[in-house]
């Protein structure tokens, strides 16, 4: 029996969950989300100990990292070639220039996703602070683990969803919204099935959410979303909003977004349609309601899907 263990190192949460396989099904055995405001990393490391110990687990066949994308700057660019090799070069030059940091402190991955008319190739490209991956990479050595695998949160919540819900059609080439709420903000995805098209974090969240008083403000920003992300070239119009995450109790907003945008919405809980031990634990059992397990979830079920990957050159050798 294979275990897969996917952890979420962000802020302010550190989020687990844990997957079981045995005869061709992956299915969810546990989960955990604790407050990771102001926690020193050896309290990190101990809580992640303890709960594998918990669950049994000495040394998980797969580890794999959420890389939380309010601590990722994403670009869409256009890149004058096709071959992976030139592709790679001029990213190499491109990446200096979108963020303030010098070359040296930062790590980036990158995905195509599509070309345009010209015959450009359209490539996501995300850049994370090098001291970043050190912290998770410091916290998962002193819990005795390690991964070559830290993957973007957003790949994993489209992963996921394609699992959650039966109203995509993988055939289908029209584009969608994906509003996912974390705690503290949520993450706006325009993406197909096959690919994420642009993304942009709202700095709303659950808490944020639970007063109605602030979702004009959270559709104003929604508003300027939809037209930063046409100026990215994302020039499909969406079909469908998907509310996923912490949304149990925003089934009124959903409502809401439905009315304003004329587009309809799907609510979709983080635990819907998942293949589900008999007794899942739920680390406080509130865990679901708190935050978003949407990008663990999506990021350990489907190890197929292409992902954006970080890794330190340093662990690379």
């Amino acid at each position: 029996m294979n275990t897969t263990v996917v952890v979420e190192i962000g802020n302010p949460w550190l989020k687990l969950v844990v997957l079981r396989g045995a005869i061709g099904t992956t299915y969810v055995k546990a989960l955990a989300a604790q407050s990771f405001l102001n926690m020193p990393e050896d309290a990190a490391s101990a809580g992640i100990a303890d709960f594998l110990r918990e669950q049994k687990i000495k040394k998980p066949e797969n580890l794999i990292i959420s890389f939380s994308r309010n601590a990722v700057t994403l670009r869409n660019l256009r890149i004058p070639s096709a071959n992976p090799g030139e592709i790679d070069d001029m990213i190499k030059l491109h990446v200096g220039r979108q963020v303030p940091y010098a070359k040296e402190e930062i790590v980036n991955g990158y995905r195509v996703i599509g070309k345009d008319t010209m015959g450009y190739s359209k490539v996501m490209l995300a850049i994370v602070h090098r001291e970043s991956i050190r912290k998770i990479f410091r916290i998962l050595e002193k819990a005795g683990l390690y991964t070559d695998r830290m993957e973007l949160s957003s790949d994993g919540i489209l992963a996921w969803l394609c699992r959650a819900t039966r109203s995509l059609d993988p055939k289908s080439s029209d584009a969608f919204i994906i509003l996912d709420v974390d705690a503290h903000f949520t993450d706006f995805i325009v993406s197909t099935y096959e690919n994420i098209l642009f993304s942009r974090v709202i700095a709303q969240g659950a808490e944020n959410l639970a007063d109605e008083s602030k979702w004009p403000k959270f559709l104003g920003e929604m508003k300027q979303t939809m037209v930063i992300s046409q100026g990215e070239e994302v020039s499909q119009k969406p079909v469908k909003f998907f509310l996923t995450g912490s949304v149990g109790h925003l089934k009124k907003l959903a409502s809401t977004i439905e009315v304003e945008f004329n587009v309809p919405v799907e609510t979709v809980e983080s635990l819907s349609n998942m293949p589900l031990a008999k007794e899942v634990v739920k680390k406080p059992a509130e865990a679901p309601a708190q935050v978003s397990f949407s990008s663990l979830l999506g990021l350990g079920l489907d190890t197929a899907r292409r992902k954006i990957n970080f890794v330190l050159p340093e662990a690379q050798i």
